[in-house]
């Protein structure tokens, strides 16, 4: 890959900015390509979880789809990088799925309308999940990408997504009631 972001990634933090203020009905984000876990990749995509979040908290009928992968892809997903960069991206990938469920599970209070973050499941083999990065829009019931109806279809496809929840982090630490432990 030879961009750290996907073309006009550095306007989404803008673009998901205005969402509390727009017209928007509802928003499809996929951040699927491996640029987005190379380390100059990390404040933009740092903004963009954020400016997710206060757009949920701000309009809680916006309805807001998030596309990420599930885990990195074993063959070729990585771009042909060497084994400890490849490590080290399903690290950054790890930690950046738990802080968005924990940031979720923090600011968004049970039965409040939450960002739905779909964890895309791709095989081994398969080198991409074949929808481009993007952030699409719709107003007035028409998508400003195509692409979005793409990714909006594999929610309809068995096996094809996980949703990332509250329930993915552990927030209870090690002396809470969840840990068995404290019962002995």
């Amino acid at each position: 890959m030879s961009r750290p972001l996907p073309p006009g990634a550095e306007s989404w933090p803008d673009l998901l900015r205005a969402l509390p203020d727009s017209p928007a009905e509802a928003v499809v984000l996929v951040q699927c390509s491996p640029g987005w876990l190379r380390p100059e990749a990390t404040a933009p995509r740092n903004e963009i979880d954020e400016a997710v979040l206060m757009a949920q908290l701000r309009r809680p009928e916006l309805r807001i789809d998030r596309f990420l992968l599930h885990s990195l892809p074993m063959a070729g997903g990585q771009g042909g990088v060497d084994a400890p960069t490849a490590a080290r991206l399903a690290e950054v990938h790890q930690d950046w799925l738990y802080r968005i469920s924990a940031a979720t599970a923090l600011l968004c209070p049970e039965g409040r309308a939450e960002p739905r973050v779909h964890r895309i499941i791709v095989q081994g083999d398969q080198p991409s999940v074949g929808i481009p990065d993007m952030v699409a829009v719709r107003e007035e019931g028409a998508w400003s990408l195509p692409a979005a109806a793409d990714a909006l279809a594999l929610l309809d496809r068995d096996g094809a997504t996980t949703p990332l929840s509250r329930y993915d982090v552990n927030l209870d630490g090690p002396f809470g009631d969840a840990d068995p432990s404290v019962h002995l």
